[in-house]
């Protein structure tokens, strides 16, 4: 089974190109005409996902979101529980095909799936709002691998917004916990040291050679990017201690690397078996809660995928660790 986690955001509303202040997830407000657009945030959510809630046409209400982007989004179950509701949203992407290998049978299906076919995952998600702070809700949504839901979901909620008379708009902040420094302490391996900065093609001529800068247009931007990494097996030959108090806190904001200045990087690790990616000049990181199918008692589905069911004892209780945390009273089970 590919790797489950969750991972948490604060999400506030407020009324977009406004200077108001962020909406009261306890009692959202009327619009211009008087109608009240829900009874509170977690009703708000249901009704969003009654809009893409793909019901009983399937994919009905199936929302393809930008071109550029090539996902689909559709809601695939929820329901409501006083001051959370949960469900799950499906999301794929498409734009390209790809043959398909019957592993039991050992045989190739040629053009199995078409550019215009998206590969759709079922992804949980969880909203809870808190007892006392009235200005932001708790989002906690699941990514299988590297994949998730968070850009799709932002994307889309916007938009929605976007089409009432209130013209909302949406801010996702991550939930972060301060003991970055020691998990990279406590890293099995560290894999790969990445600095990254954008600049124009213009600038990348004073700094490459003159065969580079004959094949570079000057005009248009680059992405820069300079990779230490160790062997397949080997550890990065980096000082823990050193690189964490150099690159690892928020009064550093770039590094001059081979004569050049990047004020952006991240650093991969292997930790307890599983590998994180930490961004640069920050002291705090992303807090995610990993599943294990087997310590969680995980059930699966048909398709290899932890129920809905499963997953929510899980959130739940990541939840309320994170409610307890700012003093909030938790959810029930």
């Amino acid at each position: 089974m590919p790797t489950h986690k969750l991972v948490p955001y604060w999400i506030s509303f407020s009324e977009k190109y406004s200077s108001k202040p962020n909406w009261d997830l306890k009692s959202i407000e009327e619009d211009s005409e008087g109608r009240v657009l829900a009874d509170d945030a977690v009703d708000m959510l249901a009704k969003f996902c009654d809009r893409y809630d793909l019901g009983e046409d399937e994919y009905q209400n199936m929302k393809r979101i930008k071109d550029d982007m090539e996902k689909t989004f559709s809601v695939d179950d929820y329901s409501v529980n006083g001051r959370y509701i949960h469900g799950v949203f499906a999301t794929g992407t498409y734009g390209t095909g790809a043959d398909h290998i019957d592993t039991e049978e050992d045989k190739i299906k040629r053009n199995a799936r078409s550019p215009v076919d998206a590969v759709v995952l079922p992804y949980y998600f969880l909203f809870a709002l808190p007892e006392n702070d009235t200005e932001r809700g708790l989002l906690i949504l699941q990514k299988i691998g590297n994949k998730g839901t968070k850009g799709v979901v932002e994307e889309i909620l916007k938009h929605w917004l976007e089409l009432g008379d209130k013209k909302g708009n949406v801010e996702f902040d991550p939930e972060v916990t301060e003991d970055l420094i020691k998990q990279i302490l406590e890293a099995d391996r560290l894999l790969e040291l990445k600095f990254t900065k954008k600049q124009s093609s213009k600038a990348t001529h004073e700094v490459v050679s003159d065969l580079l800068s004959d094949v570079i247009d000057e005009e248009g931007f680059l992405e820069q990017k300079i990779i230490f990494s160790g062997t397949r097996t080997s550890n990065l030959p980096i000082a823990k201690e050193k690189l964490s108090e150099a690159l690892f806190n928020k009064e550093t904001t770039s590094v001059k690397v081979l004569g050049q200045e990047f004020n952006q990087g991240s650093l991969k690790a292997e930790v307890n078996g599983s590998q994180r990616t930490f961004s640069l000049f920050q002291d705090e990181a992303e807090m995610e809660r990993l599943i294990d199918e087997e310590k969680d008692d995980v059930d699966l589905d048909a398709n290899k995928h932890p129920t809905m069911e499963s997953i929510s004892e899980i959130a739940i209780e990541f939840a309320n660790e994170i409610f307890d945390k700012y003093n909030e009273e938790p959810i029930d089970q």
